[in-house]
């Protein structure tokens, strides 16, 4: 077996002992954390999203490393991605494609129309949209801040194309 043939293995293996499951109540305090170690949106409602919405969290063994979710938005039947973020020391391993792809398996079964996301210009976050299946929508160039950087991109996915 190569060293290549070895590594390919060992990726396969890492992701089949990850797990992605709904977020309780009782994983709150792990987002609280995650987001403050890593300064990830650290005056984020994770208390809210995960009790008034739905958040799923990627464990390794028992540790979160990863999460996204959604909100919805009832008044024009639509929902949208809250955020996605992998540790680290665990990104480049396609573990955020594997949690948008579980988000977008479970929002598929509703009745909402579309879901849309926003990708900050400095990101690669946007190119995953874009593999997605995703389009862009629109921008804003005052999103974060007066100062026109970075852009937020709004993307948009039919759930249910006619």
């Amino acid at each position: 077996m190569t060293q290549a043939s070895k590594t390919y293995k060992n990726y396969d293996n890492l992701l089949t002992c990850m797990e992605i499951k709904d977020a309780r109540p009782e994983d709150i305090q792990s987002l609280e954390d995650l987001s403050k170690q890593y300064a990830f949106e650290p005056n984020r409602d994770w208390r809210g999203l995960v009790e008034d919405h739905q958040m799923f969290l990627l464990f390794d063994a028992d540790k979160v490393i990863g999460f996204t979710g959604f909100i919805r938005h009832d008044w024009n039947n639509t929902l949208q991605i809250s955020n996605i973020f992998v540790k680290p020391e665990y990104r480049g391993q396609k573990l955020a494609q594997r949690l948008l792809t579980h988000l977008l398996e479970n929002v598929k079964k509703t009745s909402y129309r579309c879901i849309i996301a926003e990708a900050p210009s400095n990101t690669s976050v946007g190119k995953l949209y874009e593999k997605m299946g995703f389009r862009k929508c629109g921008y804003n160039d005052r999103y974060y801040s007066n100062a026109g950087e970075p852009v937020a991109f709004w993307m948009s996915y039919d759930l249910h194309p006619k």
